[in-house]
């Protein structure tokens, strides 16, 4: 009885890792924040919105509030 030896090619190769742009959080955040144009523009005014919310609270609670009340 002859004996046949088999390789196979695919387990041979080194694992490569995933694209830079499609891996990690940039990746999910191209993916789920930036993927259209339409994503892409909500996200920037959300993101504007909230900081000035953010300043503005902080702002008035540091600076404008009259805490003497409380």
């Amino acid at each position: 009885m002859s004996h046949m030896s088999t390789s196979n090619q695919l387990a041979s190769s080194p694992v490569l890792p995933p694209p830079r742009g499609e891996a990690g959080l940039l990746g999910w955040l191209r993916a789920n924040l930036f993927s259209t144009w339409y994503n892409t523009s909500l996200t920037i005014v959300v993101c504007i919105t909230l900081v000035l919310a953010l300043w503005f609270g902080l702002v008035w609670v540091l600076l404008g509030a009259d805490w003497t009340v409380i």
